[in-house]
Parts: structure tokens; C-alpha cells; sequence
């Protein structure tokens, strides 16, 4: 064990770990469902982004919402049931350690100096008002 601080496994009245119900699926296969065009309580977005890895590959998506004066972000991704398989989106963050926004950008310019921003839409922006830049 490398953690000495993590708990003994065994110990009387420890539950079970529990197996997740739903698993991240990614990259979203070619036989994926559509992905849904509208949240069923925030309708449709005002902007969408999309993570893609390195390849381009659609990882998952995140959408905002202009909704009473109030700006929303919602994640969307494709999760696995762990009882049938069958594949459905959800509107939950993927797990920890998300990829890069704009990854598929930076591997197909490895050499090109980098911009870190600040959400989505500020890499959008730096993007249109730097080109040379990723």
C-alpha cells in the first residue's frame, strides 16, 4: 500500500465499494445515440463547445443556457449502463482530469506557442484574435 493514510480494507460494517452505475464513455463511438438538440428544462443552448481528443474524436460537449437574466453550464456526455450497456447521454461532468479544450487543436500543431485561458469561450476568442497562436 503506498497511501498511509488510506482506510484498511475488511474492517466489520465497511461497505462494500460500489460498482458505478453509469460509466464515461469516450471517445463517442460511430454507432453513439444523437446526441439530444435541447436540455429538457433549460431548452435549447446558446452556445455548445466540444471536447475532442487528439485525433478529433468528439469526447463530450458543454452547453451554455442564457435563461432570466442567469448564464448555465451544463456538461454532456455519453455514459454506458453498467447493468444493460446501453449507451445514453447525461447531463454529467465527465470524471476528473478533463481534457484540454481544443487538444484536437494543439495535436495538430504541436510546435505552435499556446494561450491558456479561462473557459470555452475566452479560447474561442483568443483563437479568432491570435491565429498563430493555439
Amino acid at each position: 500500500m503506498t497511501d498511509p493514510f488510506a482506510p484498511i480494507g475488511g474492517a466489520r460494517g465497511e461497505p462494500a465499494p460500489k460498482t458505478p452505475a453509469w460509466s464515461h464513455v469516450a471517445p463517442v463511438p460511430d454507432d453513439a445515440p444523437e446526441s439530444p438538440a435541447r436540455h429538457p428544462k433549460l431548452g435549447a443552448p446558446s452556445k455548445q463547445w466540444t471536447y475532442r481528443d487528439g485525433d478529433g474524436r468528439v469526447l463530450f460537449f458543454v452547453w451554455r443556457f442564457d435563461h432570466e437574466g442567469q448564464k448555465t453550464f451544463r456538461p454532456l456526455a455519453l455514459y454506458s449502463s453498467a447493468k444493460t450497456g446501453a449507451l445514453e447521454w447525461r447531463w454529467e461532468s465527465v470524471p476528473s482530469l478533463r481534457p484540454l479544450y481544443g487538444l484536437d487543436r494543439l495535436a495538430a500543431r504541436p510546435g505552435a506557442p499556446v494561450v491558456v485561458s479561462e473557459g470555452e469561450k475566452s479560447a474561442d476568442a483568443a483563437s479568432r484574435l491570435a491565429p498563430d497562436f493555439i
